[in-house]
């Protein structure tokens, strides 16, 4: 092991904010203006949720559709990934975010 290198104990990371969970947010439709609630995912742990893994991949993952005009949108949320098996813990972020 290089001398830099931090000691791994071989444990994948269980802890609350490593597992998957959404939220409810608030979201203006741009097609109609209407103000609506739904559920966003706010962490994808790709090893218990495979299928949000490829939904995030395809840019699927947290698709609104606005109940009034049916638009589709995606909306500008950061996202918390996680894939306990090859020791990755990162924070998303949309391009309208990255300055902040």
């Amino acid at each position: 092991m290089a001398e830099n290198e931090p000691q791994r104990s071989g444990a994948e990371y269980q802890g609350l904010p490593g597992r998957t969970h959404q939220s409810v947010i608030h979201y203006s439709c741009y097609g109609c203006g209407l103000n609506f609630g739904a559920k966003a995912w706010c962490t994808v742990n790709v090893a218990t949720d495979p299928e949000l893994a490829d939904l995030l991949s395809r840019g699927e993952l947290n698709t609104l559709t606005c109940p009034a005009c049916n638009a589709s949108c995606l909306p500008n949320l950061p996202l918390v990934y996680h894939d306990p098996q090859a020791r990755r813990f990162a924070l998303l972020l949309p391009e309208a975010m990255r300055h902040q």
